[in-house]
Order: structure tokens, then sequence, then C-alpha cells
């Protein structure tokens, strides 16, 4: 064989072979004697990282081990970029959109689990100058994100709320005397 190519479409993979007299062989179907070696490839590729992710992601990593969150926040452009695909696990920094993230769980990120749409996944940095500053509401999904006595937050109706209790997990609509409107 002179050559093989891949080619994914998102729907399914094209699979191309020449063979070394010149013969093309072109395959919109992979045939099921390929399925399992295209497979390996693949992970195989992915797993494959370039001389900038290795140093970004040993940055990071020192970064992440040695300096406050500021000093994280203001270096984000060293973290690595969210992309579906990735093997992250916990506690691991990576940058979305701008904003840092911090792994909740190990997994290996997809399409559809975006930092800012999954935060059992993801917990968000927020940037320094927005720590006190209330964030919209988000339904927390545990005790690593629950709001803690005296955090304030924007619920839907527009209207700052303050947690009257430690480890709440519930919206003022749910559970009105766990918070108080702040009306300052």
């Amino acid at each position: 064989m002179r050559e093989f190519s891949i080619f994914n479409t998102d729907t399914e993979y094209q699979t191309t072979i020449v063979r070394k007299d010149g013969q093309r062989f072109f395959y919109e179907v992979v045939p099921e004697e390929l399925e399992n070696v295209l497979e390996e490839i693949l992970i195989f590729s992915n797993g494959l990282k370039t001389d900038q992710e290795i140093a970004s992601e040993l940055a990071s990593e020192y970064i992440v081990e040695t300096a406050p969150i500021e000093k994280q926040l203001e270096l984000i452009d060293l973290f690595p970029e969210w992309k579906a695909g990735m093997s992250v696990e916990v506690d691991k920094r990576i940058q979305h959109e701008g904003i840092l993230y911090r792994v909740i769980q190990a997994h290996t990120t997809q399409v559809d689990w975006l930092p800012e749409t999954v935060p059992a996944l993801f917990e968000r940095l927020s940037p320094v100058e927005e720590v006190d500053k209330p964030q919209q509401w988000k339904q927390p999904t545990g005790t690593h994100d629950a709001y803690m006595t005296g955090d304030r937050m924007i619920y839907t109706d527009e209207k700052t709320y303050e947690s009257l209790i430690d480890n709440n997990v519930w919206s003022p609509v749910d559970y009105p005397t766990g918070w108080e409107e702040v009306t300052e």
C-alpha cells in the first residue's frame, strides 16, 4: 500500500486506499475488515499532541500547583482551550470563550457538554473583578457548587437574593426561607 487516508464527514468516515501500482479504492462506508483498525487509528491520532500543546499542559500544571487563583486568571491563555474529545482529570484547568474552568469530574469532553452548560463537570472560576458581584442563578448539582450563607445571586425574576443557609441547593421559589431578597 502506498497511501491510506481517512475523511470524517461528521456522519460517516470515507477512506481512500492507494496501492503500490497506483490503483485507488474509495470507500464511503468503511469495510468491516477495517472498522477496528480505523477506530484504533482514530484513538491514537486523537491522543497526539503538538509541542505547543505539551508545553501548555506542563505550564498550566505548574501554575495550578503554585499560583493563587488570581494569578491563574491573569495567565488564562496558558491553559488549554476546551475542545471535544479531550481527556480531562479532576482539578485540571481549561479555558472556554475566555473563561477559566476547573474540572470537577474526570471525563472525556463531548460536543454537547460545554463547560458553561454542565456544572456537574466544570466549575467556573470567576474573574477576579466579578467575585463580589452576584452571578446569574445556576441550579447547584451538589455541595461542591451549593450556595453558602451570604452568597448572592440574581434569580430568574431579575431580583438579587442572599442565601441564609449553608449548602443551599434550592431556589428562592422552592425554599423561600433559605433566601432573602436584597434591595440595596
